[in-house]
């Protein structure tokens, strides 16, 4: 069994729409507010380039991970986090990634269903 690498987040999320639009994919992600403080938020989904995955249909405990990798679908890559809003229940993000470096068969799996989004790394995005 392969070792993880220790993940700056890895939270479960409910995934909402998947927009394919001209050489990109977005995918909305909605995040419990008691599973990430503002602080993180701030460090990791406002003007963030991140190295991680997203996985659907992924259990809602880190732990049970290895039993359900057959069960899930996963997208792991870099993602394009522009902001984030905050409602009073959750924190909700857009992930931006690159066409060519998406399966697009795979992301019927991702709209509207629950998952687990997870952060290996983390750079700021360059200004425009």
């Amino acid at each position: 069994m392969a070792k993880k690498t220790k993940s700056l987040l890895d939270v479960p999320v409910a995934f909402g729409s998947v927009t394919i639009g001209d050489g990109s994919v977005s995918i909305a992600i909605m995040i419990d507010r008691e599973n990430i403080n503002p602080e993180t938020a701030d460090g990791l989904l406002c003007g963030c380039r991140v190295k991680g995955e997203i996985r659907a249909g992924a259990p809602s405990q880190p732990a049970q991970e290895m039993l359900f990798d057959d069960l899930e679908f996963k997208q792991v890559g870099m993602f394009e986090i522009k902001g984030y809003s905050v409602r009073p229940k959750t924190i909700r993000a857009t992930l931006n990634m690159l066409l060519k470096e998406v399966d697009t068969k795979e992301l019927e799996h991702f709209a509207k269903h629950s998952g687990r989004f997870r952060i290996e790394a983390a750079a700021p995005l360059e200004a425009d």
